[in-house]
């Protein structure tokens, strides 16, 4: 995969792009075990303080059990299933499972497909703001293409 000039501009950068009063105390934290680095013509990612990627066993667990506490709402919402599989794939395929994360955007994805199937509508065009490490507009362009 080639890697776009802007990227490569961005790796080679010596200067940082923003004061440290500028930067959230979430990337104080966790900046400095964000890695992005250029390995020949691609980009090794290496991320913290996405989601739940840092969450040990008990925090997966407890995920767990939220989620199935909520089989009640789910099993009332038609599109689901379908998204429900999606997300779980999409998940998958990224390196990491079927967090709390991913389970709430398909819950949030299978909403608006029951909604624009109840109003015959057909979205063409999504905006997604603040979607942080883009997993619902992933979701999205894998079940609305």
């Amino acid at each position: 995969m080639a890697v776009h000039p802007i990227i490569r501009e961005l790796l080679s950068s010596e200067q940082d792009l923003l004061p440290a009063t500028d930067t959230s105390s979430h990337w104080q934290r966790h900046g400095s075990s964000t890695k992005v680095s250029l390995a020949e013509d691609d980009l090794e990612l290496s991320g913290v303080g996405f989601g739940e990627f840092e969450a040990g066993r008990l925090e997966g667990f407890s995920s767990l059990v939220g989620r199935w506490s909520y089989r009640g709402v789910t099993s009332g919402i038609k599109a689901y299933p379908e998204v429900q599989a999606a997300a779980r794939r999409l998940a998958s395929d990224l390196g990491f499972g079927f967090t709390f994360d991913a389970w709430r955007n398909a819950v949030l994805l299978a909403v608006l497909k029951d909604h624009w199937e109840a109003h015959e509508l057909e979205p063409k065009t999504f905006v997604t703001i603040g979607d942080g490490y883009g997993f619902c507009g992933a979701l999205i362009r894998r079940l609305v293409p």
